[in-house]
């Protein structure tokens, strides 16, 4: 018995591991940290939804350090009102360099419905006039730049630190619209999970929840289940196959004879164990992917709940024992 529990619990945290090692690496929900030398950082948050080609390629290239030590080439105002542009990620650093390969133009001009306006905050893709040239190159809005809205691949927004980009923005510049002094991007940090990986944890999770419940039953409950037995049948095979019968994890729940066998309060702890999992397996899930930085907060409870539940079983069962 003990050996076939221990093979479920090494099966479900196979595939729960396997799972994040093979999904860990996919896009999802994630922010850029930008820290621009001098200045201060700039936080973008990438939105998949609307330009995953486009957000996965940023993330990929910022993932590899590929921003690291480049520079903001282009600090231009493209209304003459106040529609300033600031324009980096070009490992030439003078607009005419490209990452290894291109990316399809995420926006309606290329045929790609694109609802992200390009208002102040908004980071979006330079490219050339091939509407799939966009490489790694990009550009952050610091006004109102609506009239690029359907020519331009916008994928993310400014989340903290518009006041550097205000900074950046009044640099001074030469004819050129380049910066007199380099604005260097010292580090570009990503941070985030991919929904993919979410997957992998919450499936890890379910995992830590069922090999508790069965480790709490099968170790714990079912053996005291099953010596009741014993002791009130003996040898009656009739009666104690029937018996056996009800001696299920759902008969302890469903039926209250259960609590003559193993006992009302450990019956009782046990209702508790397992309507608990029940309700901690959909928030685990909903945590996942709403809310994924609060997922240790049900993976936690479940394991003081499976320790918790053991102690308290162990316990009951040694009493029971020193008493007879």
């Amino acid at each position: 018995m003990k050996k076939s529990v221990a093979r479920i619990m090494l099966l479900l945290l196979s595939v729960a591991l396997l799972s994040v090692f093979l999904c860990s690496c996919q896009t999802g929900e994630y922010t850029v940290t930008l820290q621009i030398e001098g200045y201060g950082d700039i936080v973008i948050r990438p939105d998949r939804k609307v330009a995953p080609i486009t957000v996965d390629n940023f993330i990929s290239l910022a993932k590899r350090g590929f921003y690291d030590g480049l520079t903001f080439h282009r600090i231009a105002d493209l209304t003459g009102k106040g529609g300033v542009i600031i324009q980096g990620g070009d490992p030439k650093g003078d607009g005419s360099g490209n990452s290894s390969s291109t990316i399809t133009g995420e926006f309606s001009a290329n045929g790609i419905k694109n609802p992200l306006s390009h208002v102040r905050g908004t980071v979006s893709m330079a490219r050339s006039t091939d509407y799939d040239s966009a490489s790694c190159q990009f550009f952050i809005c610091a006004g109102d730049c609506s009239f690029l809205d359907g020519n331009y691949a916008a994928f993310g927004t400014v989340i903290e630190g518009m006041d550097v980009v205000d900074k950046l923005a009044a640099v001074e510049t030469n004819t050129s619209s380049k910066p007199l002094t380099p604005v260097v991007i010292k580090k570009a940090t990503v941070k985030g999970m991919g929904y993919p990986a979410r997957f992998g944890i919450a499936l890890g999770a379910t995992a830590v929840l069922v090999v508790g419940y069965v480790l709490v039953y099968r170790l714990l409950v079912k053996p005291a289940m099953e010596a009741a037995i014993a002791a009130t049948i003996g040898t009656d095979k009739r009666s104690r196959a029937k018996l056996e019968k009800s001696a299920s994890a759902l008969s302890s729940l469903l039926y209250l004879h259960a609590k003559d066998m193993i006992g009302a309060q450990t019956h009782r702890w046990f209702m508790l164990f397992t309507y608990g999992c029940l309700l901690l397996l959909p928030l685990v899930w909903v945590c996942c992917y709403a809310f994924y930085f609060y997922t240790w907060i049900p993976t936690a409870v479940i394991l003081l709940a499976t320790a918790a539940c053991a102690l308290l079983f162990a316990r009951e069962v040694k009493e029971k024992q020193v008493k007879a």
